[in-house]
């Protein structure tokens, strides 16, 4: 007798089924022998299908699959201490930070009830502001020991909002990554004054010498908007942060979607240098060695920022939300950003490099980080952050004023930059390559533009977006 053994998706056996009919023969053993297995493929079906575990928590986050796996098995244990059950987490790709934003903003419509999501996670804190003026975040209630714990503000940037409803999980810092081995490589077949310059400071991403060699993220990725807006705000006023940014774009040979894929093409050596958020280049260190890649601090302006967790308005698992909250904020939470990987109470299989932003952590922990980590409370940044300034251009200004600027016009950008280096950068030119439309002239004058995108009429959208277009490429073909 011939037996077939059946495997539902789980991998548990099933009961053994003979191949032999077990009715007569002729045409009716036939339909018999018909009808069993008809019925046996209904009951193997039925059996066999995999029961989709209904989620506890649903959860929208541009961080990478390492760590959304380290949080949700790390939060699943901890619930099954705290509550007596595990926590099943369905997490959610929308995209970058930017991407996610605006599809949850779309997801309210205009009856604003719920997204169908429970919690934003990272992102950068631009996004989760504009959220909150827009009404899609619930305020929840943290305990006072905890909150104790969090710093209000750090250098003069607030790291959370309670009454909006947003809070900072942890912090981050943009840097510079550069190949090491690329740039000496490079140099020395330069004669000494075509060299590249060691990048020390924003401004050497500026540098004409640098052209072609960078690499930087798109006006999708929020940590990208929100380097360019450190970059500005370090410079001083906005015209000598423009003078910084502009000729950085036009040295960039590429804009890829999400900055997370940047270190990855300078270890690979398609570009020399790129912006990086630290725990970016970190990981990417670790995997080509400290020799290889370098990741520096810019002389010229560093500030740490918050990268929040906020639950969403109208959240499907209120009350799990505000516990995974909880939880990432707690000093349970905390060692997973920050602990190597493999340590007790760490991350289990990857270090993530990110820097805690729980003091508590830091004392226990602080002998147990790796190198690349530093402590934020000792940080003395001269770097202060205009946050209504940045609220304004970001998200409505810097995402269509790069996208006029460098990614529709990219090729018309690159080759009036190479035209003012051929010629030597004489003042004339440059004045008119980076000169500015009227609406964006001055910093009043980006106020009461931004004003008018955040009111979200998609045909004035469209009207300053072509309008910027249209400006940036007659301003590169006047560049002769």
């Amino acid at each position: 007798m011939k037996r077939v053994t059946i495997k539902n998706q789980r991998g548990l056996r099933s009961k053994k089924y003979s191949g032999r009919p077990t009715g007569g023969g002729g045409r009716l053993g036939i339909w018999r022998r018909l009808a069993c297995w008809a019925v046996l493929a209904l009951c193997l079906a039925a059996g066999c299908r995999k029961k989709e575990k209904t989620p506890d928590l649903v959860i929208v986050s541009p961080h990478p699959d390492v760590a959304q796996k380290e949080f949700a098995a790390a939060f699943s244990a901890w619930h099954q201490a705290h509550y007596g059950a595990p926590a099943n987490i369905e997490w959610r790709d929308l995209g970058g930070g930017s991407a996610i934003t605006k599809t949850v903003r779309s997801l309210y419509g205009n009856s604003g009830a719920s997204s169908g999501l429970d919690i934003y996670f990272g992102g950068g804190a631009p996004e989760h502001r504009y959220l909150a003026r827009e009404g899609c975040l619930q305020p929840i209630e943290l305990p006072s020991e905890l909150l104790a714990q969090i710093p209000a503000t750090l250098n003069g940037v607030q790291q959370y909002d309670a009454k909006a409803g947003w809070y900072g999980a942890c912090v981050s810092s943009f840097g510079i990554l550069y190949n090491a081995n690329l740039l000496a490589k490079a140099n020395a077949e330069l004669p000494e004054p075509r060299r590249l310059p060691m990048p020390r400071r924003w401004d050497d991403l500026a540098d004409p010498r640098m052209q072609g060699q960078t690499v930087a993220a798109g006006p999708e990725s929020s940590s990208g908007l929100a380097c360019y807006e450190l970059m500005f705000q370090s410079a001083g006023p906005w015209p000598v942060g423009w003078k910084r940014l502009l000729p950085f774009w036009a040295n960039c040979q590429s804009f890829p979607d999400r900055a997370s894929a940047l270190p990855k093409r300078v270890h690979d050596g398609q570009a020399l240098v790129a912006t990086s958020i630290d725990y970016y280049a970190f990981s990417e260190i670790a995997t080509a060695g400290p020799n290889e890649l370098k990741f520096v601090l810019p002389e010229d302006g560093v500030i740490f920022t918050p990268d929040p967790i906020s639950v969403l308005k109208g959240a499907p698992h209120l009350e799990m939300a505000r516990r995974f909250v909880q939880f990432v904020l707690s000093v349970d939470g905390q060692a997973l950003w920050c602990l190597p990987a493999g340590t007790p109470g760490g991350p289990v299989n990857k270090t993530l490099f990110r820097q805690p932003i729980n003091r508590v952590a830091y004392e226990k922990y602080a002998r147990q980080f790796p190198p690349q980590l530093v402590n934020i409370f000792a940080l003395n940044s001269q770097v202060i952050l205009d946050e209504k300034l940045q609220s304004a251009r970001i998200p409505q200004v810097l995402p269509l004023l790069m996208k006029a600027a460098a990614i529709d016009n990219g090729a018309n950008l690159r080759q009036a930059w190479k035209r003012i280096i051929d010629k030597g950068c004489p003042p004339e030119l440059m004045e008119e390559f980076l000169r500015l439309p009227e609406n964006l002239a001055t910093e009043e004058a980006i106020y009461r533009t931004a004003a008018q995108l955040s009111q979200g009429d998609a045909q004035k959208i469209e009207e300053i977006s072509n309008a910027w277009t249209d400006f940036f490429r007659a301003k590169y073909e006047r560049i002769r």
